[in-house]
């Protein structure tokens, strides 16, 4: 936890400063200003006003590019694409194959 001057600026420099960038949580009154400031990390998961301690199976989890930890997802879409290979199929389905 890292306590910086109430300035957007100087809280989206801070949090961008790291290596790291695969979750980050911010916390808020004003919800404009805090979603503002989630929309400008350098994160690949933000959470607004609640930890960042947890992992939704249907959401995508990964590091925000240019990051150390920005390489690849998983969860969500993101699994099925991983281990699937997309193919397309056409039927005629007029006689006499009916």
């Amino acid at each position: 936890m890292l306590r910086v001057a109430d300035d957007t600026e100087a809280i989206l420099a801070a949090a961008n400063r790291g290596r790291y960038g695969l979750s980050s949580a911010v916390f808020g009154r004003d919800l404009d200003r805090t979603l503002a400031v989630a929309g400008r990390l350098r994160a690949g998961q933000v959470t607004v006003n609640d930890t960042s301690n947890y992992w939704e199976l249907h959401l995508p989890f990964g590091g925000a590019p240019g990051t150390d930890s920005g390489h690849g997802r998983l969860g969500g879409r993101y699994i099925a694409e991983a281990v699937t290979e997309i193919q397309s199929i056409s039927v005629d389905l007029t006689p006499p194959w009916r």
